[in-house]
């Protein structure tokens, strides 16, 4: 057998197991949001979501603050930009029901559903409509509000 044989034998696996791989496990873990009031925000997550601020960065002069928050495996960016675009200031019509392209929510899978629901009623969070059952999936799931207005979607787990 040649030498080029030898090299295809040893090689092929490897190359087989490198295109076999698949993402199917893939988790999101990180995300990072631009936020209007940094104290107001890391308290929303914190005392919503359980998030623990790992830590803050600040430049005045760079016109930013940063705070890097951390929920079991999940790690959340908030960012204070003085530059940073306000929709409803930069775009003549915007309301409520214009939709903007790009990252348009997150969501988190609740461990026990109702009483997160029951908890977020109690820290008086804006409630995007009720608890549905998502036909897909088949779990009870709602939307609720940040301080900036974006969306965080919560899933049952079961």
């Amino acid at each position: 057998m040649n030498k080029l044989s030898v090299a295809i034998w040893f090689f092929l696996p490897l190359l087989t197991y490198a295109q076999s791989r698949t993402y199917n496990e893939l988790n999101l873990s990180f995300f990072a949001l631009i936020v209007s009031d940094m104290e107001v925000s890391s308290n929303w997550y914190v005392n919503t979501f359980d998030f623990e601020i790992i830590n803050q960065v600040e430049s005045e002069e760079k016109g930013f603050k940063i705070s890097n928050l951390r929920q079991g495996e999940n790690y959340l960016e908030l960012i204070e930009l003085n530059n940073a675009i306000i929709p409803e200031k930069a775009l003549a019509g915007y309301n409520d029901k214009s939709r903007i392209q790009g990252i348009f929510k997150i969501g988190f899978f609740i461990p026990d559903f109702e009483e997160a629901i029951r908890r977020l009623e109690g820290l008086d969070v804006v409630f995007n409509g009720n608890v549905l059952l998502d036909k897909i999936t088949n779990r009870k799931m709602v939307t609720i509000q940040d301080p900036d207005g974006n969306r965080v979607q919560l899933f049952s787990r079961e």
